[in-house]
């Protein structure tokens, strides 16, 4: 037979491909889309970053490239792999944990330079082989008990917003620079005021980041402490970041509740004189408005602020006294150092607006109908200014175990209260920033607003020798009734478990044996105890159920029930 010359071609490509495949190892190819199959978790420092779409080599590299910090451990996801850490560096398989990523695995590198080696098992049995280069790890984990590094922003408005004492953030009661900023050097009577919804304080430990430490009594982390007394919370929401940009809420305890309000907007304005008009809404008198619908605008066109102000709802909420002066009082130096993404300040319409983006709003104790210490017991924990700070700075207590009316010690924080806009827990290993900012909006004469004050904060510094441990997970079940409950749902530590369910009235329990304490939400529960809710037809209620035990890190596992 005559072979033409295309066919000649075609034979000698073939052969030349055989040729070349012959000479790479078995294992080596590595098809483009098993990389989704390798990850960092998101909340960590470091991400991969694929030298191509189709190489089989990349970099762990940090998400910040202005940082200097490079952890020695983080959380990497494997699906349907082995994996190995060159140079003296290790794993953990954390078998306890449920991702949709693959398995969980803490990667431990060494003190130099070294190389992470995946081997995929794909479908038809062969293997693919990724090869993720890292870099020798900087910076070290925050230590037990210190300060941050610095104070990389503070923008209240409200009362004591007057650039001055609880409205300052330099030592020296102002706002000027060239003084030491409050709290690098730990707790300071005369902290500052936070002011309405929104205003709030950040934290950079730069790098020296909090550690999520298996050594921490109860899973604390952090402590935050305010300016309250029992019967009188102030309550703060707090969310954490490791790059500035990328930013997780530490769920409270009332974070699920239904009259908590998820990814909300906080605008205040200026008004001067009374009888201002703009955009077609007039200001029938001066001072400093709230609005929870203005959309918020990076426009330099006046024109388009004035329009996104007449669209919006405006309700006074005290005088124009309570406004932060960007010049005068120095506000505008010390609001943003760069590592504010969320806030907007509108200085080009015919009036000031602050925006702060991207809030948890919880309701005031007063709201509720509580009074006196109930007002404290209500938040329970996950809220700084409301437990009494008493005098052992960086000391933690059990948060789960005493009710705030009933102890002192400040409000104490775990980063695996971590979850992202949609209400679903993230695995942190440690935080660089860490934002403290009032969580309600509300007016109660003749005191004014709730606002949150911070006094101080540190890392845990009463840390165990050996890891505390976790507690194990309860069984958990549901039903139609408080004494039928007889669907198990199937819960992990630090992850979400999807449920479709009919609309209707539901319970839910958990129990376990041994010492320990539970709660449902906002409610705290003896094992086996019934919780009421209700599921509506499409959407989606949210139940976390947290186990504690003795000194022990809580187990946490958020069920979503949808109703079909």
């Amino acid at each position: 037979m005559m072979l033409s010359k295309k066919r000649i071609a075609s034979l000698f490509f073939t052969l030349a491909l055989i040729a070349v495949f012959a000479l790479v190892p078995m294992g080596v190819f590595a098809p483009i889309d098993d990389h989704d199959r390798i990850s960092v978790a998101p909340a960590e420092p470091v991400c991969i970053d694929w030298d191509s779409a189709t190489s089989a080599t990349g970099s762990i590299v940090k998400t910040d490239p202005n940082s200097s910090y490079y952890p020695s451990s983080f959380m990497f996801y494997v699906d349907n792999g082995t994996l190995s850490v060159s140079n003296g560096g290790s794993y953990t398989r954390l078998t306890d944990y449920d991702s949709d990523f693959g398995d969980a695995y803490r990667i431990n590198l060494p003190s130099t330079a070294c190389t992470i080696t995946v081997t995929l098992t794909n479908a038809n049995n062969n293997s693919g082989v990724y090869y993720l280069s890292c870099a020798a790890p900087a910076g070290s984990l925050a230590a037990p008990g210190t300060t941050p590094n610095d104070v990389c922003g503070y923008l209240p408005v409200g009362q004591f917003a007057s650039g001055s004492g609880w409205g300052s953030l330099f030592s020296n009661g102002t706002n000027s620079t060239g003084t030491t900023e409050k709290f690098l050097n730990g707790y300071t009577s005369t902290g500052v005021s936070l002011g309405m919804l929104g205003g709030y304080i950040q934290f950079d430990y730069g790098n020296n980041p909090i550690p999520n430490s298996e050594l921490n009594p109860y899973g604390i982390d952090f402590i935050v402490y305010g300016n309250p007394f029992n019967g009188n919370p102030e309550a703060g929401s707090v969310k954490v970041s490791s790059d500035g940009i990328t930013w997780y809420n530490l769920a409270g305890s009332l974070h699920y509740d239904a009259d908590t309000e998820w990814n909300q907007n906080a605008s205040y304005i200026k008004i001067v004189n009374a009888g201002t008009t703009i955009g077609g809404q007039t200001f029938s008198s001066a001072g400093v408005y709230a609005s929870v619908d203005y959309i918020p605008t990076n426009s330099t066109d006046a024109t388009e602020v004035d329009e996104a102000i007449g669209d919006a709802t405006w309700t006074r909420m005290g005088p124009v006294a309570w406004w932060p002066e960007y010049s005068s009082e120095n506000y505008g130096n010390i609001w943003n150092d760069g590592h504010i993404n969320d806030v907007i300040w509108n200085r080009n319409g015919s009036a000031e607006v602050i925006s702060y983006k991207n809030l948890t709003r919880v309701m005031d104790d007063w709201q509720k109908g509580f009074s006196g210490n109930d007002s404290t017991n209500y938040y329970r924990f996950g809220y700084a200014d409301v437990r009494a700070n008493g005098s052992s700075y960086g000391t933690a207590i059990n948060p789960y175990d005493t009710l705030p009316a009933a102890a002192s010690g400040g409000d104490g924080f775990d980063l695996s209260w971590a979850v992202d806009s949609n209400g679903e827990p993230v695995v942190l290993s440690s935080a660089r920033f860490v934002r403290v900012y009032s969580s309600v909006l509300y007016l109660a004469p003749p005191f004014g607003e709730t606002s949150t004050e911070v006094c101080g904060i540190y890392t845990t510094s009463n840390q165990a020798a050996s890891s505390v441990g976790t507690a194990t997970a309860p069984t958990v079940k549901y039903g139609t009734s408080a004494t039928a409950m007889t669907n198990a749902v199937s819960v992990s530590n630090m992850n979400m478990t999807s449920l479709n369910v009919n609309p209707g009235t539901y319970y839910i329990n958990a129990s376990k044996t041994g010492t320990n304490l539970f709660y449902i939400n906002n409610e705290k529960v003896t094992s086996g105890e019934a919780y009421s809710f209700t599921v509506t037809s499409g959407k989606d209620t949210y139940v976390r159920v947290i186990a504690q035990d003795g000194t022990k890190a809580p187990f946490i596992s958020v069920i979503k029930f949808r109703g079909n």
